[in-house]
């Protein structure tokens, strides 16, 4: 890039420092009232990102910031990374992380995506954008424009070079003959992105001292109004911690079936459970094969089954193809981001699956319940988790989550078997017993969460509980129907390439 940057004029070097120094002291305030900044900076190829940040960052104690540098191209398939990447790279509190390309870039440069896939990515990305901003982050979006005439200048530049191979790309030649066809796409993208809680600012890099002086001005600004906003949602939480009600008591329909009993003889259970476990694992291998990826969400009452529910699931599936995300209370660590992050960095790669025991739902119920979460915070999180479950969907993972269910009467029964019998006394804790005594106000956050959770994207399925070799079946039965559903909607994308009848023929002679 060095090769068309200007040197600096005395003046204009004391310009940049001024501003340089009055960004260090907006960084010592967010450092000091744990604030989180995200500044996303995006644009042509060599429009100057790398002298943007160079510039943002002279001043800054490198302590409390990260540069992160995403790929330049992302193609669909690969989306689920993309995502994934940019939520372990978010900044934890007191800190500042600035990407070199954004979570915007994968449908940035790809004029041809299809506008079905580019409306679902948009729906997502304006939904996880929103998420940090109500949750207090300060986020800040830049895009590089350069002129048509000004890109040919650099890229010739840049030839002359002995560097030119590592620096210039397809895509660099690509924008350059289909300028105006990038053009109007990025237009687009910025119109359909652009909110009043997180804005495009488009800055002119044809001359890039003017470029860098813009982009540190607007960042300045932009921190400023920031943090005044992140001060007024730290006294609104406040507030609302100290509301004396612990929820808006609504009357919402029990999502629990009337009966919880439902009796499976032994023999019935012995022989239907291995045909299902058998099912369960040729499907595992043959979403491994097609590269889909798997979420499977337990949650339920305590003593309820979930852990036996899961240790059947998955009793014949390969081990190497999954993986069990037992979710406990978030460590010191974890509680320094958006509670999301910790779910998000575990979406599974193609063909891969990820239990959930226990999940994101710990904000609407623990956290609701044991007031770990201001009522403003776990109100927010219903469509927040709905749009997350969205997402999941438009980046096709075969998702399904269950809500495993005992009666009062049945869980106190479990929990003095657990209390009176020595090898079963791990399972039973002191907190068990006190979420017990707050059995009505658990129930209360259940039915709410069914009400707005339970989506036609994820409809909860709730297993009825009080017979074990029931709720077993049941997991089982509807991983099995869920995921030759989705095996089906495959094949009808991919049926010049796969037949999922004959792959399941064909099972046991592929190898596994």
């Amino acid at each position: 890039m060095s090769t068309y940057i200007k040197e600096l004029s005395r003046k204009e070097k004391k310009s940049l420092a001024v501003l340089g120094e009055e960004l260090a002291v907006l960084q010592r305030s967010i450092i000091a009232e744990k604030g989180s900044v995200c500044i996303l900076i995006d644009g042509w190829e060599n429009s100057g990102k790398g002298e943007v940040i160079s510039r943002l960052t002279q001043e800054l104690d490198p302590r409390y910031y990260e540069v992160v540098e995403m790929p330049s191209h992302w193609e669909a398939k690969h989306s689920h990374r993309l995502f994934r990447s940019f939520w372990a790279a978010l900044p934890r509190k007191g800190h500042i992380t600035i990407f070199d390309r954004s979570i915007y870039n994968g449908i940035l440069h790809n004029p041809e995506i299809s506008e079905k896939t580019l409306d679902g990515r948009l729906e997502d990305l304006t939904a996880f954008i929103r998420m940090l901003t109500d949750d207090g982050m300060i986020v800040i979006k830049l895009f590089l424009q350069i002129s048509h005439d000004e890109q040919k200048n650099r890229i010739r530049a840049i030839e002359k070079t002995e560097f030119k191979k590592e620096i210039l790309s397809t895509l660099d030649y690509d924008q350059e003959k289909r300028y105006a066809d990038f053009a109007d796409h990025f237009a687009e993208i910025i119109s359909r992105t652009n909110r009043l809680y997180s804005q495009w600012h488009m800055i002119a890099m044809d001359d890039m001292k003017d470029g860098c002086r813009a982009a540190m001005s607007i960042v300045k600004d932009e921190l400023t109004a920031g943090l005044d906003a992140f001060r007024s949602l730290q006294a609104l939480n406040a507030a609302s911690r100290e509301e004396k009600t612990t929820a808006e008591i609504a009357s919402y329909p029990s999502a629990f079936p009337a009966n919880l009993t439902l009796e499976v003889a032994e023999q019935d259970y012995r022989q239907r459970l291995k045909e299902l476990q058998e099912k369960a694992r040729r499907l595992a291998y043959m979403m491994y094969i097609c590269h889909i990826p798997t979420i499977c969400v337990f949650e339920g009452m305590d003593a309820a089954g979930k852990g036996g529910s899961i240790k059947r699931l998955t009793k014949e599936i390969d081990p190497r193809s999954y993986t069990i995300a037992t979710t406990a209370a978030p460590t010191a660590e974890e509680l320094s981001f958006h509670y999301l992050r910790r779910f998000m960095t575990k979406i599974p790669e193609p063909g891969k699956i990820t239990i959930f025991d226990r999940s994101w739902y710990g904000r609407v119920m623990v956290e609701r319940v044991e007031r770990l979460a201001a009522p403003r915070e776990w109100r927010r999180a219903y469509e927040e988790i709905n749009a997350m479950e969205r997402f999941l969907k438009h980046i096709g993972v075969n998702f399904m989550k269950f809500f495993l269910v005992i009666d009062s009467e049945e869980q106190l029964r479990r929990f003095n078997d657990r209390q009176n019998t020595p090898e079963k006394q791990w399972k039973i804790t002191d907190e068990d017993w006190r979420n017990r005594d707050k059995g009505d106000l658990y129930n209360d956050a259940y039915q709410e969460m069914f009400y707005r959770t339970s989506t036609s994207t994820a409809p909860w399925i709730i297993v009825e509980g009080n017979v074990k070799y029931h709720a077993r079946l049941k997991v089982l039965h509807t991983f099995v129907t869920q995921s030759e559903r989705k095996l089906r909607s495959y094949e009808e994308n991919h049926a010049k390439e796969f037949n999922w009848k004959n792959l399941w023929n064909e099972y046991e002679t592929i190898g596994t």
